[in-house]
Parts: C-alpha cells; sequence; structure tokens
C-alpha cells in the first residue's frame, strides 16, 4: 500500500486538528463523508465529463473527513465498536457509490466499471473476513482504499485536461488487476494463518 507509509505523517497533521474538534462526534463526520460520495456518485451520472473537478474536490474532501472522523475517536478516546462498524459499512456503501457512478457515467465501459466495484467490495470483504477469524483485520495488498482514492482523485483530473484519451478507462482496469492480487495476497496470508 503506497500511501500507507505517510501515515505518520498524515497522523502528525491530524491529531492536532482532532484535540480541537474534541467536542464533535466522530460519526457525524462519518456520516457527512457518506453523504458526499453519494454525492459524487450522482454528478459522475448526471454530467460525469463537465463535473470532474468539482468530484475530484469532493472526493478529496470525503477522504479528508474519513482520515479525521477516526483521528477524533482515537485522540480522544471516542473509538467504540458500533462507530468502528458505522465507519466500515458506509465505507464500502461510499466505494459502490462512487464506483458506480463511474461506471455508469460513459467514462468507462460499464461492464469494467462493475467489475471495478465488485474488485473493491471482494477486497474489504477478505479484510473483514480476515479480521473474523483471526481477531486482526487484514490492510495488506498493493492497493489500499487510500491509494485507490487518491489515484482515482489523480485519474480524474489528468482526465479532465486530456479529455481525448481514456484515462478513467485505464485506471478501472489497474482497480480490477490489483484487486484481483490484493484478493489473493489476502487469502494467502489469511489461509497460511489459519493453518
Amino acid at each position: 500500500m503506497v500511501f500507507d507509509r505517510f501515515r505518520g505523517l498524515g497522523n502528525r497533521i491530524m491529531f492536532p486538528i482532532a484535540k480541537k474538534l474534541k467536542w464533535m462526534n466522530p460519526d457525524i463526520l462519518t456520516w457527512i463523508s457518506f453523504l458526499i460520495c453519494i454525492g459524487v456518485g450522482v454528478l459522475f451520472y448526471i454530467d460525469g465529463i463537465e463535473m470532474l473537478v468539482l468530484i475530484a474536490v469532493l472526493i478529496a474532501l470525503a477522504g479528508f473527513l474519513d482520515y479525521l472522523d477516526g483521528s477524533i475517536a482515537k485522540v480522544n478516546k471516542k473509538e467504540t465498536k458500533r462507530g468502528d462498524f458505522l465507519d466500515h459499512t458506509l465505507d464500502r456503501f461510499s466505494d459502490a457509490a462512487i464506483f458506480g457512478g463511474l461506471a455508469i457515467s460513459g467514462l468507462v465501459n460499464i461492464y469494467a466499471g462493475f467489475a471495478a466495484v465488485i474488485a473493491i467490495l471482494l477486497v474489504s470483504y477478505m479484510g473483514t473476513q480476515a479480521h473474523a477469524l483471526t481477531g486482526k483485520r487484514d490492510y495488506s495488498g498493493i492497493l489500499g482504499r487510500a491509494d485507490r482514492m487518491i489515484f482515482l482523485i489523480a485519474a480524474i483530473i489528468i482526465q479532465y485536461f486530456l479529455s481525448a484519451y481514456a484515462v478513467l478507462q485505464l485506471f478501472v482496469y489497474i482497480v480490477i488487476i490489483t484487486g484481483a492480487i490484493t484478493i489473493a495476497q489476502r487469502f494467502v496470508k489469511t489461509w497460511r494463518l489459519l493453518s
């Protein structure tokens, strides 16, 4: 996972912000991030090519809020099992909304788009299944959620400036391939732990 190496830097930036927001319920930010992702899916569907810059900004905002809610919970000792369950559940719905909207936007092949949705959801399933069986969630793999969202933002911006090229289509194929590899990696890792 490319951007997981920068988690320490991210925490140094986010934790001071989180301390100042100790009065805030992190679940509220989780819901706001989710609603923004629903909006992204709708914007992709309505007029993807015209809305690309706004879509990129909204994905970045949703990602920021998703990081912030966890930081607030951790720094201010507000972590709960219900909050964790809500966060992971809405993350999956957010992924489906964003990539489902992209799939039906006309910017990518619809079949490839939905194959990417399936790959993303199966990657997450392997992580939660590992957690259920071993007690530890598996975030391993070559393309995690943070990586995927950052690369999606980059692909959207490049697509905006190079509209004659199928940049987002290439990105979707990369998501499918890296998703399949990550599923295999997590399967093997969990299988070995269970044996």
